[in-house]
């Protein structure tokens, strides 16, 4: 039988339509499948972002944990050898008036005059603060002072202390610095009391020892520094302001008046900018 022409154009759109169907129904296909390899990787990508974040946080917290361990462990240890270094307990001192000495007080009031019971662990201060770090030269105690109401550890050691104990100290405050950057390590004239050759000591706080060892310091630096130490002030900056002349390479002695100017004002102040910092 021949077919009509009518007929196999009928077929034949029939068949082109079919194709088209099968190309618009491989193309869904092949997107389908783009998309989903697409989402695979992001999902690869966002399970491999959680393990990295699960792994650094899991890392923070397991370091902190460690930290804290190794802080106990050293309290635990220092704590039973405070006799053998000859050490006291770390003693509560009075602190009373927090006020700055003006020029003319500072020449009334010398640090023998200022503090009953020295070194101080507070009371009345001069207007300036020393820079962290370790000194060479003496630093005026009333200076210090101020440093321990801004949060700062001071360690004092005494002209008897056996040089190598000041160079173990010296290197471990440097060693320290950017964990606790409010330390201040200086020497100390003449004798401390109790036959100490060490004090340590932050706002309303001291500790004397005997001799020295890294871990009582090390202990008391990590209870007593910054924000941990109940001073007013502990959130101010670590430095003096950048005009500040007390500072660890500048020149020494540090020593307020009674070495002052005719008119009672300090020679050397500290430098502290108007807002106290």
């Amino acid at each position: 039988m021949r077919r009509e022409s009518g007929d196999v154009a009928d077929e034949t759109s029939q068949t082109k339509r079919a194709r088209q169907k099968q190309r618009r129904a491989i193309k869904r296909e092949a997107e389908r499948r783009a998309d989903a390899r697409a989402r695979r990787r992001r999902l690869s990508v966002l399970a491999l972002a959680g393990v990295v974040v699960a792994g650094a946080v899991g890392a923070a917290v397991a370091n902190a944990a460690r930290q804290r361990a190794e802080v106990a462990a050293r309290e635990q240890a220092v704590a039973a050898r405070l006799d053998d270094l000859g050490c006291t307990d770390v003693e509560q001192m009075p602190v009373g008036s927090t006020a700055h000495f003006s020029g003319a007080e500072l020449v009334a009031n010398p640090p023998e005059v200022a503090y009953p019971d020295r070194p101080a662990a507070g009371g009345r201060m001069a207007s300036g603060v020393a820079e962290p770090g370790v000194y060479d030269e003496l630093v005026d105690e009333r200076l210090l002072v101020h440093n321990l109401e801004h949060g700062f550890v001071t360690v004092y050691h005494a002209e008897s202390a056996p040089k190598d104990d000041v160079e173990a100290l010296r290197a471990l405050a440097d060693e320290q610095v950017d964990r606790f950057p409010k330390l201040v390590v200086a020497p100390w004239a003449g004798e401390l009391p109790s036959d100490a050759r060490f004090a340590i000591l932050s706002w309303g706080k001291r500790q004397l020892c005997r001799d020295y060892d890294r871990d009582v310091v090390l202990s008391y630096v990590e209870q007593n520094h910054g924000g941990r130490s109940g001073a007013p002030e502990s959130g101010m900056g670590a430095t003096g302001g950048s005009d500040n002349p007390v500072r660890p390479d500048g020149e020494g002695p540090f020593v307020l008046p009674p070495l002052a100017g005719g008119d009672g004002t300090p020679a050397n102040d500290g430098g502290e900018d108007p807002e106290g910092r």
